[in-house]
Order: C-alpha cells, then sequence, then structure tokens
C-alpha cells in the first residue's frame, strides 16, 4: 500500500467513526480547542442516526428517536444554537394491549389513572419502584460521564438499605424485579419495553433489569435544569422527536465541530492504526493516506476495530482473538412503509382519533410472558408468531 504520510499535520486527536457517538465526542474536544479530525468510512455522517435516501424520494434514519437525549450534552455543545429543534409529543408512546391502547401522556396523572385501571394501587407501586430505581441510582457513585468501574467496586459502594435492590437489578432478572413488584401484567409491559429495548434478551434473564437504571444513572449523572426536563416524565419520557428527522441531530453536531475548528473527512476508511512505543500514533486510510495525532478515539464497533484495525503487537494476540470472535447478531429490524395517508389505529380511548398519534412511538407486547416468548423465537431463529415491536 502506498502510505502519503503528509495529512493530518498538527492534529491532536482523531476519532475513528463519524456516528453520533463519535461527533459528541469531537465536539467537545474541539470546543475545548483541541484540532481534531473525524474519519468516516461512508460518504455520510451519522452511523444509524444519519438519514440516507434508501429508495429514490425515500429519506430517513435507521433510529427512531432520541428517547431522553442527554440534557447536558444539548447544552454544552449549544445544539439548538446549531439549528437543533425538538417536537414533544404528547402521548409520548402508545403501548397496544389486546383490550385497548395505554396511552403514555407527560401529565403523570393521566398516566396513574390508567395504571390503577389495570389494578388497584399500581400507579402507587409503579412510581414507588422508579423511586426506589433512582435512589438506588444516586447512591451508586457512577455517572455516565466518567470512567466505568467495575461491578465489584460499585458493589462495595451500596448502603446497606439498598443491598437487595442493587442484588435485584444487577444479578437478578427483570421478570423477578417486576411480579415482586406489581400486580398487573400490563405495568410490567409497559416496564419491559423499556428495560429490553432493542435487546434480544429475555426478561427471565439475569442482569435484564439494568435497562431500568438507565434513566436513574443519568439523573445521577447530571442535575435536573428546567421543570419539563425529558427524564423527568413518565416511561422515561422523550425529548422529542428532532425537526427534520434523526440526521437533524447529526447535522447539529457537524456544525458544532466545525465551527470550533473540527475537520470532517468522509469516504475515509482506516484500515490500520499506528503505534508506536506501546501507544496508538495514528492511522493509515484504505487509499494509504496517514493521518498522525497525539490521540486516537475509536468510536466503532470494537470487533471491527480489534479485528481488522489492530495487529497483535498493539493489544496482543490473545486479546485481539478474543474480541474478533464475539458474535454480530442483530437484535431489531425496522420495516419503512410509504402510505397514502394517515392510518387509522384501532384501541384508542374515546375521543382519541388516529391523528393525535400519528407522530407518536407505538408498542407492542401485551405481556412479559409475550415479550419473552417473541424473544425465545429471535435467539432461536425463527420468525415469532406474535412478535413485539
Amino acid at each position: 500500500m502506498m502510505v502519503s504520510k503528509d495529512s493530518g499535520a498538527g492534529l491532536d486527536v482523531i476519532v475513528v467513526g463519524g456516528g453520533h457517538n463519535g461527533l459528541v465526542a469531537a465536539g467537545y474536544l474541539a470546543k475545548a480547542g483541541l484540532k481534531v479530525a473525524v474519519l468516516e468510512a461512508r460518504h455520510i455522517l451519522g452511523g444509524p442516526c444519519g438519514a440516507i435516501e434508501f429508495l429514490p424520494g425515500y429519506r430517513s434514519a435507521i433510529t427512531n428517536s432520541p428517547g431522553s437525549f442527554e440534557p447536558r450534552i444539548l447544552r454544552d455543545l449549544d445544539l439548538e444554537g446549531h439549528g437543533l429543534r425538538f417536537h414533544r409529543t404528547d402521548p409520548n408512546v402508545v403501548h397496544v394491549f389486546p383490550e385497548g391502547c395505554f396511552i403514555g401522556w407527560r401529565d403523570r396523572e393521566a398516566v396513574a389513572t390508567q395504571l390503577d385501571a389495570f389494578a388497584p394501587g399500581e400507579a402507587a407501586r409503579y412510581n414507588s419502584l422508579l423511586s426506589r430505581l433512582e435512589e438506588l441510582g444516586r447512591h451508586l457513585g457512577v455517572s455516565v460521564f466518567e470512567p466505568s468501574r467495575s461491578l465489584a467496586e460499585v458493589a462495595r459502594h451500596v448502603p446497606k438499605a439498598h443491598e437487595r435492590l442493587f442484588e435485584q437489578v444487577f444479578l437478578g432478572s427483570l421478570l423477578e424485579l417486576l411480579d415482586e413488584n406489581l400486580r398487573s401484567e400490563q405495568a410490567k409491559a409497559l416496564l419491559g419495553m423499556v428495560a429490553l429495548n432493542a435487546t434480544l434478551t429475555p426478561p427471565s434473564a439475569p442482569g435484564t433489569a439494568i435497562g431500568l437504571m438507565m434513566r436513574p444513572i443519568s439523573l445521577a449523572s447530571s442535575p435536573v435544569l428546567e421543570a419539563n426536563d425529558p427524564r423527568r416524565t413518565a416511561l422515561r419520557g422523550s425529548t422529542g422527536l428532532p425537526i427534520g428527522g434523526m440526521g437533524a441531530i447529526i447535522d447539529a453536531l457537524q456544525s458544532v465541530l466545525l465551527a470550533h475548528g473540527g475537520e470532517v473527512h468522509t469516504n475515509m476508511r482506516v484500515a490500520s492504526v499506528l503505534h508506536e512505543h506501546g501507544r496508538a500514533v495514528g492511522v493509515v486510510t484504505s487509499s494509504g493516506r496517514e493521518f498522525r495525532a497525539r490521540r486516537i478515539i475509536s468510536a466503532i464497533n470494537p470487533r471491527t476495530l480489534f479485528a481488522d484495525m489492530l495487529d497483535d503487537d498493539a493489544v496482543g494476540a490473545e486479546m485481539r482473538r478474543e474480541v474478533a470472535a464475539v458474535p454480530m447478531r442483530g437484535s431489531a429490524f425496522k420495516m419503512f412503509l410509504a402510505l397514502d395517508g394517515l392510518p387509522r389505529y384501532r384501541g384508542l380511548p374515546d375521543g382519541m382519533n388516529s391523528a393525535q398519534v400519528a407522530g407518536t412511538q407505538f408498542r407492542i407486547a401485551s405481556s412479559l410472558a409475550h415479550i419473552e416468548d417473541a424473544v425465545l423465537d429471535g435467539l432461536r431463529g425463527v420468525p415469532s408468531d406474535e412478535p413485539i415491536m
């Protein structure tokens, strides 16, 4: 391979991968005054959040929603100042049950009324569980903005009053946790779909309750800054839908990076990571172009990094083999439908119409048993007779 050695002069950081994680990292570093270059293999940025024209005239991203986008990132990078706007739908989720739809209003009282209709007192039990998980999050001493610690180290700092809940969440199963704390299958299914979102893991498996800690750990990581913080909304809430689609988030992140002097290189697939004296010093692209920097950040699949871009001298032959052998398997798929009008939804409460929920996330899972069966079908590699959505 011919290598050009005059590229990337004076770089502080190279970010391999221009997905949303890579762009967030690059944006922070560039804002801090470092000279940053993002290298992306595809012709567009964003990874699964990047909008693509998958058929002539049809443009969208693989991802559906930003969920509860970290408010701190929005504020730190001033993404709104770079054109990002959200439409906060209300309701933010509609969960379909055989007997009708649960409507995830942003109003907690409206949610509580529906929960109590599933089983008397269910709203109090539901909110108590979420409050206890929030309290546990505050005592874990971890943050999404700091390097992670081992589970054993985290466990040593959990107060005795929270030890059992810690064990249930991190060592037990979601099925056991929800069966102990809730009475209705509907309320369990609501939280089951939150905890197991886009994972191919049955709720009976150990460790499956960890998904319920995403919101509590986020809240413990940065304080609530406004009354309508999406993380405070029932069912984890939602930041809303980005106006212009998910690609609008990528556009804003790119704008931040460029505004602070960062570089973006698309169609720039990294072939190998250069290393000298035990540290990474640069990369070589598939076209033979060399970039050097004081630090290299990988924002791509670790398997790709270890299998294709690093050699045995960089990380050791055994570690390379172990990471490269990790199986890659999808856990969900997305289907695009071109419609000639708004769809009509069955099971909506009296007084609601399809137009009110057309821009809302829909979920289908009648119970934890339904989720379990559908996931087990997926693990067996067969289409489910009753898929979840």
